[in-house]
């Protein structure tokens, strides 16, 4: 994947394209107008779920590993209030429009849950530095898999502009 400048100029310029006639649509708005609505609602069930769930008494004779579970829900309510909220309003789109037209609902659907798994699954781990890496990489190669751009990245990584040749042995950033 040998990419020269005018390789570049021409990714660049049908990137903004691309962008401006997805921002250009009605739908782009009604779409992002939703999520916004989601968020807020997702926030302001967080802030009630959190103030009136005390987890410690909640799960107080429960084993270990099943009150760092209910924990993590609990931290975690907005992302599942704003997943499900998506979902819903994807499948209210999808029925009531064209379907092609909830495109961006989708994503952040997608996104939603990814993050909430990856919170979920990265909740045993103690190290939260480790957390965090391991959190933002998962997120990262989900969202690139969820946008369809994973085979373009690992391709990109795996090429010769970002490899380092020492000797015999050639590194570059993907795993092979």
């Amino acid at each position: 994947m040998e990419m020269d400048l005018k390789d570049i100029t021409e990714f660049v310029v049908s990137s903004t394209r691309s962008v401006g006639a997805e921002i250009t649509s009605p739908w782009f708005y009604l779409q992002f107008g939703l999520m916004l609505t989601a968020a807020g609602i997702a926030y302001a069930t967080d802030a009630a779920i959190r103030s009136r769930v005390d987890v410690n008494s909640l799960a107080m004779r429960w084993p270990l590993p099943l009150r760092h579970f209910i924990r993590v829900m609990v931290r975690s309510a907005s992302t599942a209030v704003f997943a499900i909220l998506m979902i819903a309003s994807r499948v209210t789109m999808w029925h009531t429009t064209w379907p092609s037209r909830s495109y961006l609902l989708a994503i952040a659907a997608k996104l939603a849950l990814a993050w909430l798994a990856i919170r979920l699954i990265t909740s045993v781990i103690r190290n939260a530095f480790i957390v965090k890496v391991v959190s933002v990489s998962a997120w990262l190669v989900a969202a690139l898999s969820i946008i369809g751009q994973l085979d373009t990245a690992v391709e990109f990584l795996d090429s010769d502009s970002v490899a380092v040749v020492l000797g015999g042995l050639r590194l570059t950033a993907a795993a092979s």
